[in-house]
């Protein structure tokens, strides 16, 4: 005859955190679970990177680049569909009314592989312009954006020099 499981033990330092060491979790796993004050840290640190990210991808830039890169024949044949950019997002964007300069990268992913998408671009009269769009595959070869895709409307493109 059983009777009812006893509670677990909960141990508890001198800081007042305490850490749940139940039957059958083992000490590393309890270790590592987060309690008061570190779950507060987390979640305003995912308060502000979700804050920054959603800067960058609101960004006519981001918008367009992510755009050309999931239309874009090499992108698709080398990474597989649907493309999907990743969370993180880095880079700078800078606008002022009409005018502005962007330079981010993200990563990609796709059916069969992933890649980096690289863009610089500049913002005149509330048109954005690339200077350099490209997809870094993983392992494999670097897809210049701006070497023109029949598939996507003429836009003002210009090439920097190399």
């Amino acid at each position: 005859m059983s009777g009812p499981l006893p509670a677990p033990r909960r141990d508890v330092s001198r800081s007042g955190s305490g850490i749940d060491r139940g039957q059958g979790a083992s000490p590393t796993a309890a270790a590592t679970r987060l309690t008061g004050p570190g779950r507060l840290g987390l979640m305003l640190l995912r308060l502000v990177l979700s804050f920054f990210f959603r800067a960058f991808r609101s960004s006519g830039a981001y918008k367009e680049a992510v755009a050309r890169a999931r239309s874009h024949r090499g992108v698709l044949d080398a990474l597989g569909g649907p493309i999907d950019p990743g969370f993180w997002v880095g880079g700078s964007i800078h606008v002022s009314g009409s005018t502005g300069s962007a330079s981010l990268a993200t990563p990609l992913h796709g059916s069969r592989g992933d890649g980096m998408l690289r863009a610089e671009a500049r913002k005149a009269g509330g048109v954005w312009t690339f200077d350099r769009l490209l997809v870094q595959v993983r392992g494999g070869a670097t897809i210049d954006l701006l070497s023109g895709d029949p598939r996507l409307p003429a836009l003002e493109i210009r090439k920097l020099p190399t």
